[in-house]
């Protein structure tokens, strides 16, 4: 542990709650369980989620980028779209070179219908990551999408 610590810094005692968010949100996409308990599982991963922000210490910290990503992806879920948008835009403005965040706001918009948006966001993260296999991959098949 003092190993990750170090790494990490003292808010390192506060990403398991982060790790829980996680393992709810992939338990939130089980098939077997029905609309209430899946909104279940995103809610704990919501709680989970604004426990780390509120302990957080260091405005910097190096997890953060990833930990706003999940909370966009916590309201989309619960289909609250400000607030979905406001975290993935987050996500990438504490991090510009983030390829994952850009690709995950992306696909929030394509799913949304908003092929425009969608588009801007991949070729926002190309420019900051020129040679990034999977932001070219996902143009490519928005362009193909896009095609009639």
């Amino acid at each position: 542990m003092s190993q990750w610590e170090k790494v990490l810094g003292p808010d390192f005692m506060h990403v398991h709650h982060f790790c829980t968010a996680q393992a709810f949100m992939r338990r939130s996409l089980d098939p077997r369980k029905n609309a209430m308990d899946k909104r279940y599982d995103v809610q704990v991963a919501k709680n989970n989620l604004e426990y780390v922000f509120s302990h957080l210490e260091n405005p910097g910290y190096v997890l953060l980028p990833e930990i706003n990503m999940l909370m966009g992806k916590v309201y989309e879920r619960l289909d609250e779209p400000l607030l979905a948008v406001r975290y993935y835009g987050r996500a990438i403005e504490l991090k510009p070179d983030f390829t994952q965040g850009y690709a995950v706001f992306s696909d929030y918009y394509k799913h949304q219908g908003n092929m425009v948006k969608a588009r801007e966001l991949l070729e926002q993260g190309i420019a900051k990551n020129p040679d990034s296999i999977i932001l070219k991959r996902r143009i490519e098949r928005l362009e193909t999408q896009e095609s009639p």
